[in-house]
């Protein structure tokens, strides 16, 4: 049974026409926007003095986490926030905070600091 649309005329054609049509669809277009169009919405603010970092085959995870912790049922339960990254992004991440600590540190915003050239 074939699904009608309304009569000629009316901009409505039979359903079954469009049945294996083509559509491409340029999803570059989709996020695509001009810089003045950009706004971060940080949702989450978490503080961390530590962090675990593990490195696996397709991806990175760092867990961020809050140290000591509080007493919970009788072990000590620290809060975490877990991000993975691909390599690359782990890569820029790292070489920018070193970038980063170490212009601040050269401009005197930060009291101490080991850079790249202190061992």
């Amino acid at each position: 049974m074939k699904k009608k649309g309304k009569e000629a005329g009316t901009g409505e054609k039979d359903a079954s026409v469009e049945t294996g049509r083509s559509v491409d669809i340029d999803l570059g277009k989709c996020y695509t926007f001009a810089p003045e169009d950009f706004e971060m919405d940080v949702t989450t603010i978490r503080y961390s003095n530590s962090s675990f970092i593990q490195v696996m085959g397709q991806d990175v995870f760092v867990d961020f986490l809050e140290l000591p912790g509080v007493k919970k049922g009788g072990k000590m339960v620290a809060n975490a926030t877990r991000i993975y990254m691909t390599h690359v992004q782990a890569k820029k991440l790292a070489d920018t905070l070193r970038n980063i600590l170490e212009s601040s540190y050269q401009a005197g915003r930060m009291e101490t600091f080991q850079g790249s050239d202190t061992k």
